[in-house]
């Protein structure tokens, strides 16, 4: 991805990750399109170029006019909201691509087709996750393990800020209903376990 302009929408846990994992890639852009401030703020601080509140407006468009109409070459989609998908494919550049890294699992209203998708022979790539090897990645669990271990001992990829809140285990229970109410106040929710 040397110098490849890339939006990841979706700035949880995985969102983060693969927007750094982006940068060290080579990418000369990285955009960030996420409704939670405080995602924004920790991707801001993981070295997101520009962040983007898919509630303030188009953002597909936005993410245009911020490429000279262009697009990006990939867009990342993390977040598992049709509509985000939707922009997603609409932010992409022409013949460029889509991983769709997450799931719908209530399907994808608000994704239409007939639209930049067909007009800029869009490509979508579903990142299966379900065993080895993928058809385009062939290395084994073992192998990207020892990769990302490297990753975090050099500290190229970095994971301050992703894991909030931590909570004793006894406290879990209280704190996903926290998050299900309030999911603003969180990134990926950890559970400290003592012996």
């Amino acid at each position: 991805m040397p110098r490849e302009l890339v939006a990841v929408f979706g700035l949880g846990a995985i969102g983060l990750l693969a927007m750094q994992l982006c940068r060290i890639s080579g990418a000369s852009l990285v955009i960030g399109v996420d409704p939670l401030p405080l995602r924004r703020t920790v991707a801001t601080a993981l070295g997101a170029d520009v962040v983007l509140d898919p509630r303030e407006g188009d953002v597909g468009l936005e993410i245009r006019r911020m490429t000279d109409k262009e697009g990006v070459d990939v867009a990342l989609e993390v977040s598992g909201t049709p509509r985000a998908l939707h922009q997603a494919v609409r932010a992409t550049r022409f013949r460029g691509t889509v991983g769709v890294v997450a799931t719908y699992p209530g399907g994808a209203d608000q994704l239409f087709l007939g639209q930049e998708f067909h007009r800029n022979a869009t490509r979508l790539i579903s990142c299966r996750t379900a065993s080895e090897p993928h058809e385009d990645f062939t290395w084994s669990a073992a192998r990207v393990q020892r990769l990302a271990e490297d990753f975090l001992r050099t500290a190229r990829l970095r994971v301050d800020g992703i894991i909030q809140p931590i909570v004793p285990f006894d406290e879990a229970a209280e704190a996903y209903r926290s998050i299900d109410e309030h999911p603003e106040g969180c990134v990926k929710l950890g559970v400290r376990f003592t012996a």
